[in-house]
């Protein structure tokens, strides 16, 4: 009733839900263009195989009355149509637009952080922003912590989002005994800062589409230590620009972290090359 009301010329939906509710409206209601983007897809590692088949007959259907569907990245496009989900000329890329320039600029934040939590300058930081959900791979983030602590003493984990999972999450880092070493810091709108004294940037998702703590990151000229992923590669040029990680695999991500922690021309030339992908200044 609201679409017939309103008369759009475009429907444009996000996320399983809203792109199927949304997109069979706007079918019933004759809107003239059906657009529908997909960020990170649902294909791995969110349902069992049964719903995920399920939900993938379901996007088959829904591509027969949609314009175009839209992915994020490279690697997402080509997920959508290893599904038969759509065509080639139906399925598009259009990379995520950020403003990013609160990120470039983050280093006027450097402190805040550290004197908010009483953190020495001594302490390294290496940090996860994320919601805290399964998907994103917390679970593994906080095993390679345990890991990394048995030879570096001097390290500080910070855990940036909020969600279902953080009781059980705090309870995960009690029963690895590291809670002493792990800092919950809830949901925060002051990013800038938070980048600004991290050492490290961290993403251990088992599923992604164009993931934004990567590239803020990057802007930040932080080392990205990031698991394989969507389009992680693309962004970390296959590595060329950060360390890139198997999922599911603490040990992999505990290397990868050490790696940034003990090579310091590396830390800084890895912050280098990624502050360069991002920066219209370079």
């Amino acid at each position: 009733r609201l679409i017939r009301k309103q008369k759009p010329q475009i429907v444009h939906t996000r996320t399983t839900k809203a792109g199927t509710l949304g997109r069979i409206a706007a079918w019933l209601a004759g809107v003239p263009v059906i657009l529908f983007t997909l960020h990170g897809s649902y294909f791995r590692g969110y349902f069992s195989p049964t719903k995920t088949r399920l939900f993938v007959c379901i996007e088959r259907l829904l591509a027969l009355v949609s314009d175009r569907i839209i992915a994020v990245s490279d690697q997402e496009r080509r997920d959508i149509l290893e599904q038969k989900i759509g065509t080639k000329d139906k399925v598009i890329k259009v990379s995520l637009g950020l403003e990013l320039d609160d990120f470039l600029a983050c280093q006027q934040h450097e402190g805040l952080l550290r004197t908010e939590l009483g953190i020495e300058t001594n302490n390294k930081l290496i940090g996860i922003i994320a919601r805290l959900s399964p998907i994103k791979g917390h679970r593994f983030f906080l095993e390679a912590a345990k890991i990394i602590l048995q030879s570096h003493k001097d390290v500080i984990f910070l855990v940036i989002g909020d969600g279902e999972l953080r009781q059980e999450l705090e309870e995960h880092t009690r029963s690895l005994g590291i809670s002493n070493k792990v800092k919950f810091l809830g949901f925060r709108r002051d990013l800038p800062i938070i980048y600004a004294d991290l050492d490290v940037v961290v993403l251990s998702s088992l599923n992604e589409g164009l993931p934004v703590t990567v590239i803020e990151g990057m802007a930040a000229a932080k080392p990205i230590v990031a698991t394989r992923v969507g389009g992680v590669p693309e962004l970390l040029d296959n590595g060329k620009s950060g360390i890139i990680a198997p999922p599911s695999d603490p040990e992999g991500l505990a290397r990868g972290i050490i790696q940034m922690l003990d090579d310091r021309s590396e830390e800084r030339r890895v912050g280098k090359e990624c502050r360069s992908r991002w920066s219209p200044y370079h």
